[in-house]
């Protein structure tokens, strides 16, 4: 397997690289800046990706239109309106984590690589259209959904629904045949890991932060949990009926910490907590 590290994807790629830079400092400043600089970061974002032929001029528009969605959604209070627009925010959100928009050109890295004997290949995109899901959702909903907790008071609050959490799933995962014990560390982690925080803080302020407060506006606190958590396992169908399963049930955890915190800090947590564990302890992404 060929060395992936952040200076091969500099030399190789350095326009698209310094793009998604930027895509990260605009992610970083919507949920803990203040004021526009998230706004700065994301111009400079779009441009980059435009002339590196990341983001076309169709997914330009794309993006437009979502900006659109969300900032009226973020006006309204009630009402069909507000349910309309929420819906076309679903509906982009589930188009550009099937990467099925059209005018973007995510950047595969890492192709068909087997961590283990005895795993399925493994491919590694940097994606130039779903984090925009996390920037817009963050910078203009996030705050009336986020209760400001420090790192360490939400592990002080919720280590044993973090402990209980990580056992179950990763049981779960064992004893179904999923995966299995495998430690590792592959030559790529940092990469890995620095993508992995993107995809994982874009999920949980998608599913819990905007998703889950939407229905619990309307449904019961676990109604709600059920519903969000069984669309998050079907939109890993790619993964198989067993990868669905363990989604759902990983879901319900994600979802059950984040309401009892209140803070999306933690499901965060624990999420990416459940990802690296995976990566380095258990057969990636999973057996063949």
């Amino acid at each position: 397997m060929s060395i992936i590290n952040l200076q091969s994807i500099l030399y190789f790629g350095q326009a698209a690289a310094i793009s998604y830079t930027f895509m990260m400092l605009s992610f970083i400043s919507s949920i803990w800046g203040k004021g526009l600089i998230w706004g700065i970061f994301f111009l400079i974002y779009l441009l980059l990706g435009f002339t590196s032929n990341r983001i076309t001029i169709i997914g330009l528009a794309f993006i437009f239109i979502f900006i659109l969605q969300v900032y009226y959604f973020s006006k309204l209070r009630k009402g069909v309106k507000k349910y309309f627009l929420g819906l076309g925010i679903f509906v982009w959100s589930v188009l550009a984590k099937l990467h099925l928009l059209s005018g973007f050109n995510n950047w595969k890295i890492i192709s068909g690589v087997k961590l283990s004997e005895d795993s399925i290949p493994y491919n590694l995109y940097i994606n130039f259209d779903t984090p925009i899901i996390g920037i817009m959702l963050s910078a203009m909903l996030l705050p009336r959904f986020n209760k400001n907790l420090s790192l360490l008071k939400i592990l002080s609050q919720s280590k044993y629904i973090l402990i209980l959490s990580i056992l179950v799933i990763t049981s779960f995962s064992v004893l179904l045949g999923f995966v299995k014990p495998d430690f590792k560390y592959p030559d790529f982690f940092v990469v890995w890991l620095m993508l992995n925080i993107i995809t994982v803080v874009t999920e949980e302020i998608f599913y819990r932060g905007w998703l889950l407060n939407l229905f619990m506006d309307i449904f019961s606190r676990w109604v709600s949990i059920i519903i969000v958590s069984i669309i998050f396992g079907l939109l890993h169908f790619y993964g198989g009926a067993l990868y669905v399963f363990l989604a759902i049930i990983s879901s319900v955890f994600y979802s059950y910490i984040y309401v009892r915190t209140s803070s999306i800090l933690s499901s965060i947590l624990l999420h990416l907590l459940i990802n690296i564990i995976h990566i380095l302890f258990f057969t990636y992404p999973a057996l063949a």
